[in-house]
């Protein structure tokens, strides 16, 4: 866009109350176009500046930029004058990267051990000779490939290859990062930043600019599960199968957001309006197989009818961030029956505690979360008209459309906890899966016992079954 916000933080009690910034490539040659009379300098070309504004009481400075004439690619000096480029003169704060990039997908994780990952970007000006890479820092200016400590650029890669037929406002580009190499296994648990260099086609080892794109990913254990749900309670486990990096899950944690990157910060932090506290360590973390690893933790400061992100903290680092495996967090500690046929008006029970209320809904799906695949009409809980007193007053009906729904399939039981009245929750795995049963009416002929003396073994007799099926369903 054209409007920039730059946020400066004051190292005193008070800031200036008239301040200007500008960005410009070397503050150092300041005095190689401002001449004498800062004033009314020749300003070069590209270059953006503005005047501060007190924000936030006396402690912060804000300043919007149109960066139009601002070069892609290029590291600019920030520079800031007491008095509005008076007579104090201008000095170097820091340094700003214009980025190319708009759009990275996919999004801000990356799992090791995998084959090569193929990463397309948008570009809204990627020269021939681009490249990106991920580093630990990109930092800024000049930089020769070779030559750097190899925890600094880590995972080298090629230049940018231009995607074939692309119609898109920005440039489409792919570059593959090889997840498997000993390099990659060694980030397992770190932030990484995506780095944009470019140089002269001929060299591309030689980078006349480098600077951080505004992206990072989360180099976390390659890691899945079956399980998609867990109670926010004491005594929860969690079952999952690791294949690479699996040293990240020695302190794992559930929490409603893993730390995110921020941009604007440069750095990955817990995103606004989550409690950073509102998480569930992991009480103990087992290998339990070459693959296999069972977690177990308390839950109870979770929220239910929200997702809770298992998050990863290698035990020698800091950086924390998300595995790619989330959990609905359900209220429902059972369902019955988990067999319904494939018509309206199926009726199942589920005990529920605390949480459901007469706007919840429920209804069948693949997958809870996807808009693809078959899901069916929501159905509104309601509570159990009790025959005895001590009928349990957590006991919720729902009828469900099981209309179309493919015979022998197991699909998922979806609550909603607020319904259509409310957007404070979303649709997530009750951890229940209903069976659509083709049987209409099994009928059980007998049970035969054979052996006629007590202390004789038991044996069941061949039983014989018979099923009522509709029509072209067995």
């Amino acid at each position: 866009g054209t409007s920039k916000k730059l946020v400066f933080q004051c190292a005193t009690s008070t800031c200036p109350e008239k301040a200007s910034v500008i960005l410009l490539h070397s503050v150092d040659d300041v005095e190689g176009f401002f001449g004498d009379t800062l004033r009314s300098p020749p300003w070069p070309v590209d270059v953006a500046k503005a005047d501060l504004m007190l924000v936030e009481g006396r402690y912060s400075l804000e300043a919007r930029l149109d960066t139009t004439s601002l070069q892609s690619g290029r590291s600019y000096d920030i520079g800031i004058d007491g008095d509005g480029f008076g007579t104090l003169g201008l000095g170097k704060v820091g340094t700003v990267f214009v980025s190319p990039i708009a759009e990275v997908d996919p999004g801000s994780m990356m799992p090791v051990g995998e084959e090569p990952r193929l990463l397309s970007v948008q570009c809204t000006s990627c020269p021939s000779g681009s490249v990106l890479f991920l580093a630990s820092a990109c930092g800024y200016g000049a930089l020769t490939l070779s030559s750097v400590d190899s925890d600094f650029a880590l995972l080298m890669q090629t230049p940018l290859q231009p995607v074939e037929n692309d119609n898109s406002t920005n440039g489409s580009f792919a570059v593959r990062f090889d997840l498997s190499s000993s390099a990659a296994m060694s980030t397992t648990g770190r932030w990484l930043e995506l780095c944009f260099g470019s140089g002269a086609p001929s060299s591309y080892n030689l980078l006349e600019d480098v600077g951080p794109t505004g992206f990072a990913f989360y180099m976390h254990p390659k890691v899945s599960s079956q399980q998609l749900a867990v109670r926010p309670a004491p005594g929860q486990f969690i079952d999952l199968e690791c294949t690479a990096g699996c040293e990240g899950l020695d302190r794992g944690y559930l929490a409603h957001s893993c730390p995110r990157w921020d941009a604007f910060l440069g750095v990955a932090r817990t995103p606004d309006g989550e409690v950073d506290a509102e998480r569930s360590p992991a009480e103990m973390s087992t290998r339990t197989a070459l693959l296999d690893w069972h977690i177990s933790l308390d839950a109870s400061a979770l929220t239910m009818g929200r997702h809770a992100e298992l998050c990863v903290l290698r035990g020698d680092r800091s950086e924390s961030g998300p595995s790619g495996i989330r959990f609905f967090v359900t209220p429902v500690e059972k369902a019955w029956p988990r067999v319904v046929r494939a018509e309206p008006g199926q009726r199942v029970n589920i005990q529920c505690p605390k949480g459901c209320t007469s706007n919840t809904t429920a209804f069948i799906a693949q997958v809870c979360m996807s808009s693809s695949g078959a899901r069916l009409p929501k159905a509104p809980l309601r509570r159990f008209e009790p025959t005895w007193p001590e009928d349990p007053s957590d006991h919720w009906v729902v009828d469900l459309d099981a209309t179309g729904l493919s015979l022998g399939k197991y699909y998922r039981l979806c609550l909603d906890l607020d319904g259509a009245v409310g957007a404070t929750f979303e649709a997530g795995d009750s951890g229940i899966a209903l069976f659509i049963s083709p049987i209409s009416s099994p009928r059980l002929a007998a049970l035969v016992r054979s052996g006629a003396a007590a202390t004789d073994v038991y044996h069941l007799a061949p039983v014989s079954l018979r099923f009522a099926c509709d029509a072209g369903r067995c």
